[in-house]
């Protein structure tokens, strides 16, 4: 059949980039500037010119866009789209591991292991070399073989690439990571970074199956190029060898995944791999204002690492931008409350609404001040600040101190941190509780006699510093209850050692600064009453009949667009992050991120900073963004 589309339907770019085929293609895709449009029309105009369908192979990132893009293609060219393969770089591997598989050693029906299988096969190598899981997490285990194979580093190179005498805990790794390799094989069983590489090792390892697959892609589409890491780079670099028909699409101003293997080199290197190709900018940006883009494409100019595009847009020129100078977080948190409802009068609705920051822990006053003014809100891509994991811990651990009747407390932390008391010995205890109509701490502090043996040696520290701690609550003002809390129950040093554990440790130091604003407001201030007011927060019974403003980190903006954006915290050692003043790599990635943010907005944007920010329990004077400076003057206002 005949594709249905039509060529003047595009810009002058868009065009060229969907109709230059057999050769290399580089589509620098500006954001909002139409790139899925381009990718679709592209493989349509290819069936068009007679191009077999069986012949396009078109990668993604997500499955969402992988989604997406099928059912665009078969929008405009019918039953044909089947014959095309459409996917994520993960399912594309998989589709030629079930068929050669057996190449590397895996029969067809090998299984997929998720995060809860690897761990579980981490704890039982720990186990079986009589390796003490306190000393050694299997968690953080998991995460260092993560990062090796990521990086292409298979077991009998890991001593080569970290220096195993460093540290006990790199050496037990380097211990592990064999065995939990050969743990997979033996099982048959492949985690998510292994479908990647053995993709890889398959096409590298076979030639005749490398033959297949280079003859048989001879039009390649890579999206999001500027995302793609190592092992994924060479996958393409493999399957395009011969034909060199690539086309990757990407935005090197949007490179902000580095902090999980992303190199951003690959698109920045993509003429030198491919010395004919052809580049295209999409300049030319569907999504916002005049002024919204010249301030993002003057401040992205700092970066060095940048190919020099210039969004132009095909709106108006619109607002300046807002910038506000608030005193602290609550009265930013107020301004932007205030600047939501004045609008919502106006006619816009909740979710024309996005509120974007740096670190997830911002998000605790825009929750507590949403909930005062009644803004139906949501956080995207995380928990709520009162639901993340390790901040429930300690205020389980608060409410055990306060009522050691509250059971389900008990529960929740009786293992936190680990105390090796497993499912049947917990139940137990419940049980006892049940039959003798007492709590579950009673039995383990005054019926220890019921207990007996291991069990009761194990849970008889935990019982001791609840009972500690409940008598200190009602001695000590919150603040000095839940320092010393931290303390005694070592738990910073445990959440650290989790996966994300410095976020999970900002976390747990802005739940002391609320504990601490509680403190000096409150008339009363104690323990319980801290707890009644969290229980509160906690509430998430409200109802939404028109939409909820949604609050996300940067890093899960990216990809979407809304009428109106408040980027909020734009502080030295926020955005640009404390840990990312090291090395100029690192900072452009800021730079890019705040980019990514500026250009989410469609209509209005705003910019928020404050005097003083309660960081991790102290009241620090902030210092305005470096990225501030970078904003032309002329579309800004104060």
């Amino acid at each position: 059949m005949i594709a249905k589309i039509n060529l003047n339907d595009l810009n002058e770019e868009q065009r060229k980039a969907v109709t230059t085929y057999n050769c290399p293609v580089l589509v620098l895709a500006g954001a909002g500037s139409g790139k899925t449009r381009v990718l679709t029309y592209r493989i349509a105009h290819l069936i068009n010119n007679r191009i077999s369908p069986f012949s396009i192979l078109a990668v993604t990132f997500t499955n969402k866009a992988a989604n997406e893009m099928k059912e665009r293609v078969a929008r405009l060219v019918g039953n044909v789209a089947k014959d095309i393969w459409i996917g994520t770089f993960h399912s594309i591997c998989l589709r030629m591991l079930r068929q050669y598989g057996s190449r590397i050693g895996y029969s067809s029906n090998f299984v997929i292991y998720d995060q809860s299988d690897q761990l579980g096969l981490v704890k039982n190598i720990l186990k079986a070399e009589n390796i003490d899981s306190k000393l050694v997490d299997p968690k953080q285990v998991l995460s260092e073989i993560e990062k090796a194979k990521t990086e292409n580093i298979p077991p009998e190179k890991y001593d080569r690439w970290k220096d195993v005498t460093s540290s006990f805990f790199i050496s037990e790794v380097n211990r592990i990571y064999p065995l939990y390799q050969k743990g997979l094989y033996e099982k048959n069983a492949m985690d998510f970074n292994d479908i990647l590489i053995n993709g890889m090792r398959l096409l590298e390892d076979n030639k005749d199956v490398l033959d297949y697959y280079q003859e048989k892609f001879k039009y390649i589409h890579i999206d999001e190029y500027q995302d793609t890491n190592l092992i994924q780079y060479r996958i393409i670099n493999l399957l395009s060898d011969k034909h060199k028909n690539v086309c990757a699409v990407g935005d090197e101003d949007q490179a902000i995944y580095g902090w999980r293997g992303a190199d951003i080199r690959n698109i920045l290197n993509f003429e030198n791999d491919f010395p004919n190709c052809i580049v295209v900018k999409l300049e030319m940006n569907y999504r916002s204002t005049g002024k919204i883009l010249k301030a993002a494409s003057e401040m992205i100019k700092n970066n060095t690492t940048s190919k020099r595009k210039y969004l132009k847009s095909s709106l108006e020129d619109g607002e300046n931008i807002k910038i506000f100078h608030a005193r602290d977080a609550y009265d930013e948190a107020r301004y932007i409350a205030e600047q939501i409802k004045n609008m919502i009068f106006l006619g816009y609705t909740y979710s024309d609404f996005a509120i974007f920051y740096r670190v997830n822990w911002l998000s605790r006053v825009f929750e507590t001040i949403f909930r005062e003014e009644k803004i139906p809100h949501k956080i995207v891509g995380g928990f709520r600040f009162y639901e993340r994991r390790e901040v429930k811990e300690i205020i389980a651990y608060l409410r055990l101190s306060v009522n050691t009747q509250d059971d389900m407390a008990f529960q929740r932390i009786i293992n936190v941190p680990k105390r090796s008391i497993g499912k049947t010995s917990i139940e137990k205890i419940r049980d006892l509780a049940y039959k003798n109509n007492t709590s579950m701490f009673d039995i383990c502090i005054n019926r220890q006699e019921l207990i007996k043996g291991v069990l009761a040696k194990k849970i008889a520290p935990f019982a001791e510093l609840i009972k500690e701690l409940n008598e200190l609550s009602n001695k000590v003002e919150p603040v000095a209850f839940v320092e010393t809390l931290l303390k005694k129950t070592n738990l910073i040093d445990f959440f650290m050692n989790q996966d994300d554990g410095l976020n999970r440790i900002d976390n747990i130091k802005e739940f002391v600064s609320a504990v601490r604003e509680y403190e000096l407001n409150a008339e009363k201030p104690s323990v319980s009453d801290f707890i009644q007011n969290v229980s509160l927060h906690s509430d998430t019974d409200e109802e939404v009949n028109s939409g909820e403003v949604v609050l996300m980190t940067l890093h899960n903006a990216k990809g979407l667009e809304f009428p109106v954006v408040f980027i909020a915290g734009l502080e030295e050692e926020v955005l640009p992050h404390s840990r990312c003043f090291d090395e100029e790599m690192q900072l452009e990635e800021e730079r890019r991120l705040f980019y990514v943010g500026i250009t989410r907005g469609m209509k209005k944007l705003y910019i928020t900073f404050t005097y003083t920010r309660n960081i991790y329990g102290n009241v620090k004077y902030s210092k305005p963004s470096r990225f501030l400076n970078e904003l032309p003057e002329d579309v800004i206002n104060f």
